[in-house]
């Protein structure tokens, strides 16, 4: 079994600092500011885990290359299929090529990918949907040092430039809809509603306020799967067995 690689995410634990302060301080870049407890704190712990600083010359050949990340959630929507298409066609046009992580909407494999940009170093990332809340400070530490943008719902990640989606408005434009062709009582079937899927909330928000607003509030009846099936790595035509299980319903 190989030795294991000690790296800046190992000494950034041990020190109780940022990733991207240890990389700072161990590549001498003082044009930030640290106090000498916190320099002695990483450089003992660098010490201490037994790190070695990657030789220059292998930081040059990953900047040769002009790529950039994206973070997907699955490849069974076509809603993120047509963007990393969207992405890739830009990318293309300008030289970069595209890395895709697909997270599967598993923690674990999102910890992975991320840990995975300190030494891929890519000229920018792209995430298009929320990162999970629980990795908020690494993507801020990411965001740093290397070029991020979201696509997606903004209130999750303040410090993140984010291209930010209005998902209420879908929501109320399909009850308008419904409301105009004389519609009044309704239901509204959607995959599971958990806290890390926040866009199908204000969905779900939009479409029972216009209804709210007619004064129909109680004939919309609002259906989820359970949240347990947003655990599960989802198949091709998984979005589509539960519209079909959950119309039965």
């Amino acid at each position: 079994m190989g030795k294991y690689k000690v790296t800046t995410w190992d000494i950034a634990c041990a020190a109780g600092v940022s990733q991207a302060t240890v990389s700072m301080i161990l590549n001498k870049k003082y044009n930030v500011s640290f106090s000498r407890e916190t320099v002695e704190k990483v450089e003992q712990s660098a010490k201490v885990l037994g790190y070695v600083i990657p030789k220059r010359r292998i930081k040059k050949d990953y900047r040769t290359e002009k790529l950039i990340v994206a973070f997907c959630p699955t490849f069974t929507n076509p809603y993120y299929v047509m963007l990393l298409q969207g992405i890739e066609e830009v990318a293309s046009k300008r030289g970069y090529g595209v890395f895709i992580c697909n997270t599967q909407r598993d923690l674990k494999r999102e910890e992975q990918y991320l840990k995975m940009m300190a030494a891929m170093r890519p000229m920018g990332i792209i995430y298009t949907c929320n990162p999970s809340p629980c990795f908020k400070e690494q993507v801020q530490d990411l965001a740093d040092i290397i070029p991020l943008v979201i696509i997606n719902n903004r209130e999750n990640i303040s410090e993140v430039d984010a291209v930010e989606l209005n998902n209420t408005k879908p929501g109320k434009l399909m009850a308008e809809h419904l409301m105009s062709l004389g519609h009044r009582d309704v239901a509204f079937i959607s995959p599971p509603l958990t806290r890390r899927q926040q866009q199908r909330f204000k969905r779900v928000e939009g479409f029972v306020k216009e209804y709210e607003k007619a004064g129909l509030k109680d004939r919309v009846v609002v259906k989820a799967a359970d949240e347990e099936q947003d655990t599960d790595i989802p198949s091709l035509d998984s979005e589509y067995k539960i519209g079909y299980t959950l119309t039965g319903e």
